[in-house]
This record gives structure tokens, C-alpha cells and sequence, in this order.
């Protein structure tokens, strides 16, 4: 259920080397903690390890390994909402975590809903690029546009002072596919920075959760999610945050019903 014992021994020294720092001085030891929700859940006392991890998690939020032993326990123990919620963290800290994503995984499996998502044309080349930008490295889009800005200015330096005709036809061809080349990198680091860097998902940690055409319950049912679903997170408005699903589908529900991955 727990990953190998010697990576939870691993996590326990690196817990109490932070506990000093980030864990209250009234609270449980984490390491002690951690070790006792590891006991339980290798004995298949889900509901009790469940607590424990969370404890940890409460102050400690960030740690993957934390995050795996508590959705995977938490799958166990029945919680669909929470288990997902932890694992599709844990992913986001250490994408190369193949248990989490198995588990993940197996989690979506007993899901109750279903998005079917049939695009047309043009919105089939949407999600082609929408799949790009999403594997798209931020951070080396920002080095590919320096080094197109200093190719730039290089080709530009070397056409002033070139001394024929031919080089300085070559080099204006080489200006304007550099800048051509710095305008699309340009618009894709601002696309990627401001478009997909922003974007926030949550997931349905209720049983049953209605969602509405507006923000209060006056509005009326657009359609229900259960929990372990994925969603999009859209505005807030005071106790309620609209939700986007991949088919296009969205509306409003309470924030309480959410966990923020």
C-alpha cells in the first residue's frame, strides 16, 4: 500500500531535519507521525492512517511522499475525492513518480463520471495545440527568444558592416526570418506565461455535487459531478467558483466542494 520501507525511513529523517522549521512546537513529532501512519496502513487500517498523514499534511502540504502514502491510503479507506486530490498533487511535484500516476490512475478508474468529449475539426487542431503549449518548457522558450534577440542583433551588426551586396542581401533575409522566428517565440511565451502557466484545477471531494448556471442557489441545475472528478477552475464569487469540465460544460459550485490541486 506504502511505497518501500526504506524510502519511508528516507522521508522520516528528512521530516524531522525540517520539523524545527516548518512544524509547530505543540504539534506531534512528524517523523514519529509518519512512521505511525506508515504501521497502520501497511496493517490495512486505512481509516486510522488516513488522519495521520493529513496531520502531516497540514503543515507540511508540499511533500510527494507524503502526498502518495495519503491518496493512496485514502483510496483504500474509500475516500475517491481526497485520494485523487492528493495524488494529482503528488504528480505535480515529482512527475516521475510512476506509483503515483498507477495509483492515480486506478483512482479515475472508479470515478462515476464519464467526459465525452467529441471535438469537430477545429476543435481537434485546438487540442493539438492546447496538448503542445501544456508540454511546452516555459523556461526554454524564454532561452530559444535570448538567443534568437542576440542572433538578431548579431546578423544586424554583421550587415552594417558588410562590404557587398550579396552578403548584405543574405543577411537581410537572415534579419527577417530571425524576426519572424522572435515574434512566434515572443507570442508563445506569452501565451504559455500568461494562458497555461495560470490555469488552476481542482477536483470533487463531495459525494454528489450540483452545479448551476450561476452563483447561488437561486440559479438554476445546469448538471451534477461526483467526486474524484477533475475540473477547471473559472472566477470566484464569494462561496462559489465556476468549473469547466474538458467537454466545454461549466458552471457554478460551492468552493467547499472543491479541493485546489
Amino acid at each position: 500500500m506504502t511505497r518501500a520501507l526504506m524510502a519511508a525511513l528516507a522521508l522520516a529523517v528528512s521530516l524531522a531535519a525540517v520539523a524545527g522549521m516548518a512544524w509547530p512546537q505543540d504539534a506531534a513529532d512528524p517523523a514519529k507521525t509518519f512512521q505511525e501512519a506508515n504501521a497502520l496502513a501497511m496493517k490495512g487500517d486505512a481509516e486510522r492512517a488516513l488522519p495521520l498523514y493529513e496531520s502531516i499534511l497540514a503543515h507540511l502540504p508540499r511533500d510527494p511522499d507524503v502526498l502518495y502514502n495519503a491518496g493512496t491510503t485514502a483510496l483504500a479507506a474509500g475516500k475517491l475525492g481526497r485520494a485523487v486530490l492528493y495524488l494529482e498533487r503528488a504528480v505535480a511535484l515529482d512527475p516521475d513518480c510512476g506509483d503515483c500516476k498507477v495509483n492515480l490512475d486506478a483512482a479515475r478508474e472508479r470515478q462515476k463520471d464519464r467526459v465525452i468529449v467529441k471535438p469537430t475539426e477545429e476543435q481537434s487542431e485546438g487540442r493539438v495545440f492546447d496538448a503542445m503549449m501544456r508540454a511546452a518548457d516555459l523556461d526554454a522558450l524564454a532561452v530559444l527568444l535570448v538567443i534568437l534577440h542576440l542572433g538578431f542583433f548579431v546578423a544586424w551588426l554583421t550587415r552594417r558592416l558588410a562590404k557587398t551586396e550579396r552578403l548584405r542581401f543574405a543577411l537581410t533575409l537572415t534579419l527577417l526570418v530571425l524576426l519572424a522566428g522572435d515574434a512566434i517565440a515572443g507570442g508563445l511565451v506569452a501565451v504559455k506565461a500568461f494562458g497555461y502557466e495560470t490555469r488552476r484545477y481542482a477536483v470533487v471531494l463531495e459525494t454528489e455535487a450540483v452545479v448551476r448556471k450561476g452563483p447561488n442557489l437561486n440559479f438554476p441545475q445546469e448538471f451534477v459531478v461526483h467526486e474524484g472528478l477533475k475540473v477547471r477552475l473559472g472566477e470566484a464569487v464569494e462561496d462559489w467558483r465556476q468549473v469547466w469540465l474538458e467537454n466545454g460544460l461549466n458552471g457554478y459550485i460551492p468552493a467547499v466542494a472543491l479541493g485546489e490541486i
